[in-house]
């Protein structure tokens, strides 16, 4: 991965008001090279809400596309990410390249074992999850989040030779905003 999708994921993972410093998420081209993410999620903001079903941006992705997805989660969520990390668990992306599986799993969950934490008391409700995954091969693909129901999803391979025939567009625009 390098430096400039780490930085989106790491957007995408904190949210769009004042994301941290991209070395706090470990884009540096040294930790970016190191060990790829399979992706991110975090819970979605009330500003951020989303239709009733599963989405996935492009809706066709092919192999080079990094995927943006949206997940109701069965309407799930409660007053703040915090709380809602303390009683679900911190969401993680995990993809099973060998089985064609994007799974969100849930670490943590202290509410259901005692711990000590204290949750900010503001509330800014949270519901379902918003993340981003990929690339993938090209294939049929299955993603689940929790116990909920899967969702099938098809990844189309790239048609050879699609970059280099866009170079020729790229170089003409590039040269009329020069003029311009």
């Amino acid at each position: 991965m390098s430096v400039l999708p780490c930085i989106v994921a790491c957007v995408i993972a904190h949210g769009p008001s004042e994301p941290p410093p991209a070395a706090d998420c470990g884009c540096s081209s040294a930790s970016a090279a190191a060990a790829p993410a399979d992706g991110t999620v975090r819970f979605a903001l009330h500003s951020e809400w989303f239709g009733p079903d599963f989405t996935i941006r492009p809706a066709r992705p092919g192999t080079g596309d990094v995927i943006a997805f949206t997940d109701p989660w069965g309407n799930r969520g409660i007053a703040n990410t915090c709380v809602s990390a303390a009683y679900y668990g911190d969401p993680h992306v995990v993809v099973d390249h060998a089985q064609r599986q994007v799974r969100i799993e849930f670490t943590g969950g202290e509410f259901k074992t005692p711990v000590d934490r204290v949750c900010p008391t503001n509330v800014e409700d949270v519901r379902g999850l918003i993340g981003q995954f990929g690339p993938l091969e090209a294939g049929q693909w299955t993603y689940q989040a929790g116990d909920l129901p899967a969702h099938t999803f098809s990844v189309v391979p790239e048609p050879a030779g699609a970059a280099l025939a866009l170079l020729p567009a790229g170089a003409a625009l590039f040269r009329r905003r020069r003029r311009g």
